[in-house]
């Protein structure tokens, strides 16, 4: 009777683990149903409560020493966790499809598909290429892309007069 009994509690630990997100529920269960293996097979643990509660704990706390950081990251899920969903978009570049002004957002093409994007102070044409600053839900705070600054000003010095001034210019020698 005393095996059923801590089978039973074995899974019903084992079930909770769906409602107690921590991931230790689990391993209580297992500390439960060792105990009922060794209560059905060691007569002198199955007459003695105080033993099966103190084998129930030792069972718990080993398998959750041993275990549980192997079995957490098998078990853990991304779905509801928003903080890392939320900045695995952050600093990557996005295609505005639908301008962009302060006091209208716009969309962005990302990711194979669009998404409602905002700007705080500056006005994004269609075309232009954006940098994520922040995901705020399934809205993106974007802003003007610094790569494509940094193309602009490279590309309008290599044709522009400043490019001949920078030729004039004698070579430095960097130490």
């Amino acid at each position: 009777m005393a095996a059923f009994f801590w089978s039973l509690l074995g899974l019903a630990a084992i079930l909770s683990e769906f409602v107690v997100p921590e991931f230790v529920m689990f391993f209580i269960g297992l500390g439960a149903l060792a105990t009922a293996g060794l209560v059905a097979f060691v007569p002198a643990v199955a007459g003695s409560i105080p033993l099966q509660v103190f084998s129930w704990l030792a069972f718990s706390v080993l398998s959750m020493v041993a275990l549980r950081k192997r079995f957490k990251s098998a078990f853990s899920g991304t779905m509801f966790d928003r903080k890392r969903r939320e900045t695995a978009a952050t600093g990557l570049h996005a295609q505005v499809v639908e301008a962009i002004s302060p006091n209208s957002p716009g969309r962005v093409q990302f990711q194979g598909t669009t998404w409602r994007a905002v700007s705080y102070d500056e006005e994004l044409p269609e075309g232009a290429r954006v940098e994520i600053l922040k995901q705020q839900g399934m809205t993106l705070l974007v802003t003007k892309s610094m790569l494509d600054e940094l193309e602009d000003d490279l590309s309008s010095r290599a044709s522009g007069s400043e490019g001949d001034a920078l030729a004039d210019e004698p070579e430095r020698e960097w130490k």
